[in-house]
């Protein structure tokens, strides 16, 4: 058995002297009783029905035994372990030894060398089944990584972790509720219930295909305050809801859910008519925003678009912070690019505070300075900027992925190129230098 919870591994670990060493944390449960026991402190499991003298059970339990000597490794670890220790963290092995328990609970179908997937009761309803059938015959690691993926990640209204829930595709629903599934699972199956309820129901009536999900507010404390500016109702009683479209915007729910789901049916008529406008975390837009100086434009959340996506001009996107000291220093190169590139129609230089405004999802960073080189004619898939911060391997970077060739008119570039600007610069330090000498 795998379960979704490490909080009942630890209570396991003190209540059955489960040591530190490996095998001992794969339980082996030999009656219907333990079974039981074993599956209702559990949100999900994977169970195993295999027989001693199968060679693909002897298989499999290497998996198991390799998994579980890793949960309190914290030594460095190579790239292929990460899902394993990942695994380990979030699920309890265990084997069952007599298959009439199995069929008991899982139907005549099951059979030696089965591994099911058992939802908790909280989290499955009248319109689905409460477990999943692994159906490849070489147990291995990657293959279940594939099917919890594919028949756990992808229920129907999963529970998700600030982790896991970008798995969801879109058009995505979150639903956040204030419940503690270990508590008070009930009131996360009442929720859950007319949810699955809601979406079976709509699902004729609706012009796009939703997918719900739902998660404990705690959980998702850093997106709510970090993407939504802390708008999705924390101090609300009952659930908020999120949906994000197809192009990953935001949009709020702004009341909380009537037990009815009469809001929400309106939240996604509005939303299917185009009457709502998506969540833009940013700043009040400097004056003359677009005339910031030195020939570097300053956008933020509000008015990125306008100034980056809505162009027909290849842009360099700077993503800093103000209290960022290499952003400091990066400051007087983006301006002295800026001037090296003002005859180059072709070419902008644009900077967005990323602690205060949030670019679109393309410009995804997770530290300061990020640098993006937008083509004009693919904004939406910007290309990362990963070299030295200084004017010259800027210039050459842009001079690389220019969507503007260089125009030449008896050898030389023509004026107003990016080539000519480049060339131009390069003459104007070659004199300066013979200058100085």
């Amino acid at each position: 058995l795998f379960f979704n919870l490490s909080l009942h591994f630890c209570e396991a670990n003190e209540q059955n002297n489960w040591n530190r060493d490996g095998v001992d944390k794969i339980a082996f449960l030999e009656s219907e009783l333990e079974l039981r026991n074993f599956l209702a402190r559990s949100q999900k499991a994977l169970v195993s029905f295999c027989a001693p003298w199968s060679k693909i059970c002897k298989q499999f339990y290497q998996q198991m035994k390799l998994s579980a000597e890793l949960v309190f490794y914290d030594r460095p670890r190579q790239v292929e372990n990460f899902f394993v220790q990942e695994f380990i963290e979030n699920y309890r092995f265990a084997h069952i030894k007599e298959i009439k328990f199995a069929v008991e609970l899982f139907g005549e179908n099951v059979t030696w060398n089965n591994v099911i997937f058992h939802r908790s009761n909280w989290e499955t309803s009248r319109f689905e089944k409460s477990y999943d059938k692994f159906e490849e015959n070489e147990l291995t690691i990657g293959k279940f990584r594939k099917w919890i993926e594919a028949e756990h990640e992808t229920n129907f209204c999963p529970h998700v972790t600030l982790k896991n829930f970008k798995n969801i595709e879109p058009n995505r629903i979150l639903i956040l509720h204030s419940e503690d599934h270990d508590k008070s699972p009930q009131n996360v199956k009442y929720w859950r219930n007319r949810v699955v309820k809601f979406a079976k129901e709509k699902t004729d009536t609706l012009m796009y295909k939703y997918n719900f999900c739902m998660g404990q507010r705690r959980h998702f404390q850093s997106l709510v305050f970090n993407e939504l500016g802390g708008n999705a109702g924390v101090a609300s009683e009952n659930p908020k809801v999120i949906l994000w479209d197809k192009n990953w915007r935001s949009f709020v729910m702004e009341e909380a859910l009537d037990s009815e789901f009469l809001n929400l049916s309106q939240f996604l008529k509005n939303f299917e008519a185009g009457n709502l406008r998506p969540f833009i975390k940013s700043e009040t837009p400097p004056p003359e925003a677009e005339k910031a100086g030195d020939h570097v434009k300053v956008a933020v959340g509000a008015t990125f678009n306008k100034i980056v996506l809505d162009t027909q001009k290849d842009t360099l996107v700077a993503i800093v912070a103000q209290d960022c000291g290499y952003c400091q220093a990066l400051f007087p190169t983006l301006k002295k690019l800026a001037r090296s590139l003002e005859e180059e129609e072709s070419v902008e230089i644009v900077t967005i505070d990323g602690k205060f405004n949030h670019p679109p999802r393309a410009y995804e960073y997770k530290g300061f300075p990020t640098i993006y080189f937008a083509k004009k004619f693919q904004k939406n898939e910007p290309i990362p900027y990963k070299g030295q911060r200084t004017e010259e391997a800027l210039l050459e970077f842009i001079k690389e992925h220019s969507s503007k060739k260089a125009i030449k008119i008896d050898g030389v570039p023509e004026k107003g190129t990016l080539s000519y600007c480049f060339i131009k610069k390069l003459r104007s330090e070659a004199k300066l230098k013979k200058t100085v000498k």
